[in-house]
């Protein structure tokens, strides 16, 4: 505004003595002199935006046409605009320069129609010109005074809403902020409870490991020892019998204690190999009906031999009636009550042995409307258990102390064994015992449906027991009718004497081959010439070709004679994958003379049976 003053100043060569205020109006005054009654703002777009006075009448918008040019001209050319009310009135238009933060446009100034403006000398002119810029610099001020006003009033109206918007929800954003701290320190506080309760889990499954560790570090240094034993049984005794001057009675005593012990080592790798198939869930019940007293003659006839070479009588007894006829697995059963008797007599040295089979309720906690269960109970008047072990001897690799380990032996597996093999026969384990007095185990079992079975009592099972017929003796099953002609596929010279000589002894002809593509061959040619062999015992790993690749070759030619596979793998599955390739029967390493005879005259019965 200043400036505008300054700039009147001079032009008419004296002090401007108004204020800021009368500006305009000491600029339109001398307009005035030259027929100017009003002056406005034209912007780009052709839309007036500020009028001065304010009492003129001039429409919303200019035609654009009616403007001149940007170049400022020597004088404004007079135009007539139609305002509307006053109709039209003649008009000059004087371009504006671009200022900082304005847009360019033009300066309007409503000439008086009445008052025809003189010829301007050259001064008059440029003190029209300058008074125009000084009025269009004002009206430039005022508007932009008018936008902060506008502005003004708007932030002022968004101030009381904010402040009456604040003073309603302070409270609300507190209790929400208040709210959201809360459960920040509830979450923290589960989070720590959690931290806290993994790192419990951590330290004790942690403490399981080191004792897993523990145990089988235990375990193997057990094994080395229950291996060694027997093996320097073995060895040495084998040693012997090649010393000439051994007499007849310690060559039989030596044989006899090789066999032994060789039997006592195929129990060591049998209970580790049914502990690694319970490990993986490969342990299966295969139920059935099974007869109750042949299954208790077959444990006593087992062990009877044990309990009187350490002069531990064996006793069996029913307590009630008890289904002569039950549904269950015999193959784990006979296994249970074979560890559990076998146990018994290990830990006594004096007393008795007793196992006592009976019906009993359903175990506490389960439904008391199901059916009974079948208990058998293996009290023995051995050394005992202190309370404290109670609780572990049922863990793998574990036994009461390592005294006892020392002095008794064992892999420790044997009740962890029980245990899961009860468990898979629906029932569970327990034990009951007290130092130097004594233990009892019990067993218990899900009979299956007994409906209609019938019951036995006491008398009825020692006169199963007594009339109980013993497996059939190796010699008889020698003296059965010859076996014919075998065919044996094996690779080791040791393993092939023996069985020679086990099938020779039991009238067969034997012929030997070394690997399975010579068996093929053999099979195949016998089978052409009208001579085919009665038999085949297959090893599944031979060199050339295995087992499984020659009985899938003869079978897939046609071969249809008995094939029997013979082999060391022993663990779960393998039956089932020899079986699957075409055997008929499956026999395993160590070679059971007894078992292998019997599966041989079952095959041979059975295809003649067949044939007829």
């Amino acid at each position: 505004m200043h400036e505008i003053l300054t700039e009147i100043d001079a032009i008419f060569d004296e002090p401007a003595t108004v204020d800021e205020s009368g500006c305009l109006e000491l600029a339109l005054a001398h307009l005035r002199r030259h027929g100017v009654s009003a002056c406005f703002l034209v912007a780009p777009c052709g839309s007036v935006r500020l009028m001065h006075p304010r009492t003129h009448a001039l429409p919303a918008r200019v035609d654009p046409q009616l403007l001149p040019g940007a170049a400022e001209p020597s004088h404004p050319e007079r135009v007539h605009l139609d305002t509307g009310i006053h109709g039209p009135q003649p008009v000059a238009f004087l371009p504006l320069p671009q200022e900082e933060e304005e847009e360019r446009g033009w300066l309007g100034l409503l000439l008086d129609p009445d008052a025809e403006p003189p010829h301007l000398e050259r001064r008059e002119r440029s003190e029209v010109l300058a008074l125009a810029r000084c009025a269009a610099r004002y009206l430039r001020l005022a508007r932009r005074l008018d936008q902060q006003r506008t502005r003004s009033r708007h932030l002022q109206n968004e101030e009381r809403v904010l402040r009456r918007a604040f003073g309603d929800t302070i409270d609300r954003v507190l209790e929400e902020r208040e709210q959201h701290l809360r459960e920040k320190r509830e979450h923290i506080d589960q989070l720590e409870r959690e931290v806290e309760k993994r790192s419990a889990a951590l330290r004790e499954a942690l403490e399981r490991a080191e004792q897993a560790n523990r145990a089988k570090s235990v375990f193997l240094a057990n094994m080395s020892h229950e291996i060694r034993t027997p093996m320097t049984a073995i060895l040495g005794y084998a040693e012997a019998l090649l010393d000439p001057s051994v007499s007849e009675a310690e060559r039989l005593n030596a044989v006899h204690t090789i066999r032994r012990n060789g039997q006592l080592l195929l129990d060591i790798i049998n209970d580790i190999l049914d502990h690694s198939k319970i490990e993986n869930g490969q342990m299966k019940a295969e139920c059935e009906p099974c007869d109750l007293p042949e299954l208790l003659s077959d444990v006593y006839s087992l062990m009877r031999a044990r309990s009187e070479a350490k002069g531990v009588p064996l006793v069996f007894r029913a307590q009630g009636a008890v289904p002569r006829v039950i549904r269950t697995d015999p193959t784990r059963l006979r296994q249970i009550l074979i560890n559990l008797v076998g146990n018994a007599i290990k830990f006594t040295d004096a007393g008795y042995v007793r196992v006592t089979v009976c019906l009993c309720p359903p175990a506490p906690g389960a439904d008391p409307a199901a059916p009974p269960q079948l208990q058998f109970s293996v009290t023995d008047t051995g050394i005992g258990i202190a309370p404290e072990h109670q609780a572990r001897i049922f863990d793998p690799f574990c036994q009461a102390d390592s005294s006892t380990t020392r002095k008794f032996g064992g892999t420790g597996l044997g009740l962890a064994i029980c245990r899961r093999l009860t468990e898979l026969l629906g029932g569970q384990i327990d034990v009951e015992s007290e130092l130097a007095v004594g233990s009892t185990f019990r067993a218990r079992i899900d009979p299956g449906p007994l409906d209609g079975v019938e019951l036995i009592d006491q008398p009825a099972l020692e006169l199963a027991l007594a009339s109980a017929a013993r497996p059939a003796a190796i010699e008889h099953l020698e003296l059965q009718r010859p076996i014919g002609r075998v065919l044996v596929a094996e690779d080791g010279p040791d393993n092939q004497r023996l069985i020679c000589f086990i099938l020779r002894k039991a009238g067969a002809h034997v012929t030997i081959a070394e690997n399975g593509r010579l068996a093929v061959d053999l099979a195949l040619r016998a089978l052409a010439d009208g001579a085919p062999y009665d038999l085949i015992l297959m090893d599944m790993q031979m060199p050339v070709m295995d087992g499984y690749a020659a009985t899938a070759e003869l079978r897939a030619a046609g071969y249809t004679h008995p094939i029997i596979a013979l082999t060391a793998h022993a663990m779960s599955g393998d039956r089932e994958r020899c079986l699957a390739t075409g055997c008929n029967e499956f026999a395993t390493k160590p070679i059971d003379r007894a078992d292998l005879l019997a599966k041989i005259h079952r095959i041979l019965r059975a295809r003649e049976a067949g044939s007829a």
